[in-house]
Protein backbone atom coordinates (compact mmCIF):
# COMPACT_ATOMS: atom_id res chain seq x y z
CA UNK A 1 0.00 0.00 0.00
CA UNK A 2 2.72 2.38 0.83
CA UNK A 3 4.30 1.67 -2.66
CA UNK A 4 0.84 2.31 -4.43
CA UNK A 5 0.30 5.73 -1.93
CA UNK A 6 4.23 6.73 -2.99
CA UNK A 7 3.24 6.39 -7.32
CA UNK A 8 -0.04 8.20 -7.07
CA UNK A 9 1.73 11.11 -4.90
CA UNK A 10 4.66 10.96 -7.37
CA UNK A 11 2.12 11.11 -9.98
CA UNK A 12 0.08 14.02 -8.33
CA UNK A 13 3.35 16.33 -8.69
CA UNK A 14 3.84 15.42 -12.44
CA UNK A 15 6.92 12.53 -11.65
CA UNK A 16 5.65 10.10 -14.41
CA UNK A 17 9.39 8.45 -15.07
CA UNK A 18 9.21 5.39 -15.53
CA UNK A 19 13.00 4.33 -13.85
CA UNK A 20 12.47 6.37 -10.82
CA UNK A 21 8.91 7.85 -10.93
CA UNK A 22 5.10 6.84 -9.95
CA UNK A 23 5.55 3.97 -12.32
CA UNK A 24 8.85 2.46 -10.36
CA UNK A 25 7.04 2.81 -7.35
CA UNK A 26 3.46 0.82 -8.80
CA UNK A 27 6.17 -2.00 -9.87
CA UNK A 28 7.03 -2.36 -6.25
CA UNK A 29 4.16 -2.40 -5.82
CA UNK A 30 3.32 -5.48 -7.81
CA UNK A 31 6.95 -6.87 -6.77
CA UNK A 32 6.32 -6.63 -2.95
CA UNK A 33 2.89 -8.29 -3.28
CA UNK A 34 3.60 -11.11 -5.39
CA UNK A 35 7.02 -11.82 -4.29
CA UNK A 36 9.46 -13.25 -5.60
CA UNK A 37 8.90 -16.58 -4.07
CA UNK A 38 4.85 -16.22 -4.15
CA UNK A 39 4.77 -19.20 -1.67
CA UNK A 40 5.29 -16.68 1.43
CA UNK A 41 3.66 -13.28 -0.10
CA UNK A 42 0.67 -11.95 0.33
CA UNK A 43 -0.50 -13.28 -3.00
CA UNK A 44 -0.25 -16.79 -1.41
CA UNK A 45 -2.35 -15.50 1.69
CA UNK A 46 -4.61 -14.83 -0.80
CA UNK A 47 -4.88 -18.07 -2.67
CA UNK A 48 -5.34 -20.19 0.12
CA UNK A 49 -7.97 -17.61 1.89
CA UNK A 50 -9.97 -18.15 -1.39
CA UNK A 51 -9.50 -22.17 -0.98
CA UNK A 52 -10.75 -22.03 2.49
CA UNK A 53 -13.59 -20.05 1.13
CA UNK A 54 -14.71 -21.09 -2.34
CA UNK A 55 -13.69 -18.06 -4.15
CA UNK A 56 -11.13 -19.38 -6.48
CA UNK A 57 -10.93 -18.53 -10.12
CA UNK A 58 -11.14 -20.75 -13.23
CA UNK A 59 -7.81 -22.21 -12.93
CA UNK A 60 -9.20 -23.60 -9.34
CA UNK A 61 -6.01 -22.26 -7.54
CA UNK A 62 -5.70 -18.88 -7.92
CA UNK A 63 -7.94 -15.74 -5.79
CA UNK A 64 -10.57 -14.18 -7.12
CA UNK A 65 -9.41 -11.41 -4.99
CA UNK A 66 -5.65 -11.92 -6.93
CA UNK A 67 -7.20 -12.02 -10.67
CA UNK A 68 -8.92 -8.82 -9.76
CA UNK A 69 -5.38 -7.32 -8.33
CA UNK A 70 -3.35 -8.16 -11.26
CA UNK A 71 -5.74 -6.91 -13.42
CA UNK A 72 -6.03 -3.49 -11.77
CA UNK A 73 -1.89 -3.24 -11.30
CA UNK A 74 -1.68 -3.57 -15.40
CA UNK A 75 -4.44 -0.62 -15.61
CA UNK A 76 -2.73 1.44 -12.96
CA UNK A 77 0.90 0.95 -14.49
CA UNK A 78 -0.80 1.37 -18.19
CA UNK A 79 -2.80 4.98 -16.52
CA UNK A 80 0.63 6.14 -14.81
CA UNK A 81 2.40 5.53 -18.22
CA UNK A 82 -0.44 7.38 -20.39
CA UNK A 83 0.06 9.82 -17.28
CA UNK A 84 -3.14 9.30 -15.90
CA UNK A 85 -3.53 10.11 -12.19
CA UNK A 86 -7.57 9.40 -11.92
CA UNK A 87 -7.13 6.23 -13.58
CA UNK A 88 -4.15 5.39 -11.24
CA UNK A 89 -6.25 5.81 -8.51
CA UNK A 90 -9.24 4.28 -9.85
CA UNK A 91 -6.84 1.23 -10.07
CA UNK A 92 -5.18 1.60 -6.25
CA UNK A 93 -8.64 1.79 -5.06
CA UNK A 94 -9.31 -2.04 -6.63
CA UNK A 95 -6.42 -3.03 -5.77
CA UNK A 96 -7.41 -2.27 -1.78
CA UNK A 97 -10.42 -3.18 -2.39
CA UNK A 98 -9.72 -6.97 -3.20
CA UNK A 99 -6.56 -6.99 -0.35
CA UNK A 100 -9.60 -5.93 2.08
CA UNK A 101 -11.57 -9.14 0.81
CA UNK A 102 -8.22 -11.54 1.35
CA UNK A 103 -7.63 -10.19 4.85
CA UNK A 104 -11.28 -10.23 5.53
CA UNK A 105 -11.63 -13.89 4.59
CA UNK A 106 -8.14 -14.53 7.02
CA UNK A 107 -9.79 -12.46 10.24
CA UNK A 108 -13.26 -14.52 9.65
CA UNK A 109 -11.19 -17.98 8.86
CA UNK A 110 -8.92 -17.55 12.41
CA UNK A 111 -11.87 -16.12 14.40
CA UNK A 112 -13.73 -19.12 13.48
CA UNK A 113 -10.74 -21.30 14.37
CA UNK A 114 -10.40 -19.71 18.21
CA UNK A 115 -13.56 -20.23 18.97
CA UNK A 116 -13.03 -23.75 18.15
CA UNK A 117 -10.18 -24.23 19.95
CA UNK A 118 -12.14 -22.84 22.86
CA UNK A 119 -14.61 -24.95 22.52
CA UNK A 120 -12.35 -28.05 22.49
CA UNK A 121 -11.01 -26.90 25.36
CA UNK A 122 -7.89 -26.02 23.94
CA UNK A 123 -6.67 -22.27 25.04
CA UNK A 124 -3.22 -22.72 23.73
CA UNK A 125 -4.27 -23.46 20.36
CA UNK A 126 -7.18 -20.60 20.79
CA UNK A 127 -4.59 -17.87 21.33
CA UNK A 128 -2.78 -19.00 18.28
CA UNK A 129 -5.41 -18.78 16.18
CA UNK A 130 -6.08 -15.05 17.36
CA UNK A 131 -2.65 -14.11 16.99
CA UNK A 132 -3.04 -15.24 13.41
CA UNK A 133 -6.05 -13.31 13.08
CA UNK A 134 -4.66 -10.06 14.83
CA UNK A 135 -1.93 -10.10 12.29
CA UNK A 136 -4.39 -10.90 9.48
CA UNK A 137 -6.54 -7.90 10.83
CA UNK A 138 -3.89 -5.42 11.17
CA UNK A 139 -2.89 -5.45 7.55
CA UNK A 140 -6.44 -4.22 6.95
CA UNK A 141 -7.81 -2.06 9.94
CA UNK A 142 -7.07 1.01 8.99
CA UNK A 143 -9.08 0.61 5.55
CA UNK A 144 -11.88 -1.13 7.43
CA UNK A 145 -12.01 1.70 10.25
CA UNK A 146 -12.76 4.46 7.95
CA UNK A 147 -15.25 2.69 5.87
CA UNK A 148 -17.01 2.42 9.26
CA UNK A 149 -16.09 -1.09 10.61
CA UNK A 150 -16.71 -1.88 14.15
CA UNK A 151 -12.94 -2.47 14.82
CA UNK A 152 -13.66 -2.12 18.36
CA UNK A 153 -15.58 -5.69 17.78
CA UNK A 154 -13.15 -6.88 16.21
CA UNK A 155 -10.36 -6.24 18.60
CA UNK A 156 -12.11 -7.46 20.81
CA UNK A 157 -12.51 -10.65 19.62
CA UNK A 158 -8.78 -10.74 19.04
CA UNK A 159 -7.25 -9.11 21.80
CA UNK A 160 -4.53 -11.86 23.37
CA UNK A 161 -4.86 -10.26 27.21
CA UNK A 162 -8.48 -11.62 27.37
CA UNK A 163 -8.25 -14.12 30.01
CA UNK A 164 -11.45 -15.58 29.51
CA UNK A 165 -10.64 -16.53 25.50
CA UNK A 166 -12.36 -15.32 22.81
CA UNK A 167 -15.27 -13.10 22.81
CA UNK A 168 -17.02 -13.36 18.96
CA UNK A 169 -16.75 -15.72 16.24
CA UNK A 170 -16.81 -15.56 12.51
CA UNK A 171 -20.18 -14.43 12.20
CA UNK A 172 -19.04 -11.34 14.90
CA UNK A 173 -16.37 -10.17 12.38
CA UNK A 174 -18.61 -10.35 9.25
CA UNK A 175 -21.41 -8.04 11.35
CA UNK A 176 -18.34 -6.14 12.48
CA UNK A 177 -16.85 -5.57 9.09
CA UNK A 178 -20.25 -5.26 7.09
CA UNK A 179 -20.48 -1.62 6.64
CA UNK A 180 -16.68 -1.39 5.27
CA UNK A 181 -18.07 -4.16 2.66
CA UNK A 182 -21.07 -2.08 1.58
CA UNK A 183 -19.27 1.04 1.60
CA UNK A 184 -16.35 -0.61 -0.91
CA UNK A 185 -18.73 -2.62 -2.80
CA UNK A 186 -17.66 -6.48 -1.44
CA UNK A 187 -20.19 -9.28 -1.28
CA UNK A 188 -20.27 -10.77 1.69
CA UNK A 189 -21.75 -14.28 -0.21
CA UNK A 190 -19.77 -13.28 -3.72
CA UNK A 191 -16.31 -11.80 -3.11
CA UNK A 192 -16.37 -13.00 0.73
CA UNK A 193 -17.58 -16.85 0.53
CA UNK A 194 -18.07 -19.05 3.45
CA UNK A 195 -15.29 -21.34 4.90
CA UNK A 196 -15.64 -24.09 3.63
Amino acid sequence: MDELNAATAKAADGDFDAAEGAVRNWDQAWAYFHGSEPDCSPFATGNRRAGNFGTVGADGETALANEAILAAMIEGRDALLAEDLAGAEAAAGEVIRNVVITYSQAAVRYAILAEESIAEGDPETAKEDQTEGLAFWRVIEAYAAAQGADVDTVNSIFDLANESGVTGNGDTVRTALAPAWDAVGISSDDDIGVLQ
